[in-house]
């Protein structure tokens, strides 16, 4: 809902949302987005939003499902090496280290 008006979901902003709330894996919204989720990793094109969808998923500790496309294989397709950002996040979701992503905060002194 946005404005009190219901949308259409998209991979990019489920992703953020559900990276975001990663703390509460148990809620019923965070369920479902996550099979939303799981149902159109197929029909992704972006290599953005692919990356995205992958670190998100694995995040909550499921393996990528065959049959998926791959980075390499999205890359062959729609060559994104122009896209500094999409090739940040390519770099990010293939990485074996995401705790990068999630590094906690150093305490603040008063």
């Amino acid at each position: 809902m946005v404005y009190g008006v219901p949308g259409d979901p998209v991979v990019e902003p489920t992703a953020w949302a559900l990276l975001a709330l990663r703390d509460e894996p148990n809620r019923g919204e965070i369920l479902m987005s996550l099979e939303w989720l799981g149902k159109n990793l197929a029909r992704i094109e972006s290599a953005h939003s692919l990356s995205l969808a992958r670190i998100c998923w694995e995040t909550y500790g499921r393996l990528w499902p065959a049959g998926v496309a791959t980075l390499p294989e999205l890359y062959a397709r729609n060559d994104f090496l122009d896209s500094v950002p999409a090739m940040a996040w390519a770099c990010l979701a293939l990485s074996a280290e995401k705790k990068l992503l999630f590094a906690s905060r150093p305490e603040r002194s008063a």
